[in-house]
């Protein structure tokens, strides 16, 4: 397990280790998480276990211990295209000017590239604008990268949308994707997001999850984050 941005009181912790993750108080976790207005960004009920993830990082206020959001994500592969799939993703309202997503993302695809190599394919399939949002912003930080779907270009990367439509079987089985928005057929109004990295050097998706997590966050978002109001409940419930 590892911290960044602890200068800023805020620390953001990576775990890949299953004995390390299995330690962790989940009900702690997710009890602060699911307080109040919480939304889950992404999530994925069969995979509600922390354990069953590849990927962890957890967000909390080093002051109150509090914490403040989490991503768990899961390697895969399609037909010899190795992805990384952000089954879970949670954030506090008042933590949400800070980009923990974006932040969380970078983290992941840094360790990842010290141990293996970083994803060249990310996926999420969410219900959440802001979710693809912040996908939007990541992408906006590797020059020729494609998101899916490609709302805001009228034109289509053939490669990216048939390489979404193979996921998809995967992903999301017996739940049609329509190709041109990325809506998942079902239950849940839910969009398929693929981020193909396929076509960016991997040095510069690196120097990208760098810039993510070294990226100095406002004062004004930190005071909402960290502020008096957050301690008074984290005490409230002790």
């Amino acid at each position: 397990m590892d911290n960044v941005l602890n200068g800023h009181g805020l620390g953001l912790a990576y775990v890949n280790d299953p004995k390390i993750i299995e330690k962790l108080d989940q009900e702690e976790i997710f009890e602060d998480l699911a307080e109040g207005a919480y939304d889950a960004l992404v999530f994925r009920p069969e995979r509600w276990r922390l354990a069953d993830h590849d990927h962890l990082v957890l967000a909390r206020a080093n002051r109150s211990g509090r914490y403040l959001g989490l991503l768990a994500a899961s390697t895969d592969d399609s037909g010899g295209v190795p992805f990384l799939n952000i089954d879970t993703v949670f954030i506090a309202p008042e933590a949400r000017e800070l980009d923990l997503f974006q932040r969380m993302l970078a983290l992941v695809v840094l360790r990842m590239e010290g141990v293996e190599s970083a994803p060249s394919v990310i996926t999420a399939c969410t219900g959440s604008s802001a979710c693809m949002t912040a996908l939007r912003q990541v992408a906006a930080c590797c020059p020729g990268a494609v998101l899916f779907p490609q709302t805001d270009s009228p034109l289509v990367s053939l490669g990216t949308a048939s390489l979404a439509r193979r996921l998809a079987m995967q992903i999301v089985p017996r739940c049609p994707v329509d190709l041109a928005t990325g809506r998942v057929q079902g239950h849940r109004p839910q969009t398929l997001g693929v981020l193909d990295l396929r076509a960016c050097p991997p040095e510069t998706v690196v120097e990208a999850a760098r810039g993510l997590c070294r990226t100095r966050p406002s004062r004004a978002a930190l005071r909402a984050a960290l502020g008096e109001p957050a301690l008074v409940r984290r005490a409230a419930k002790s």
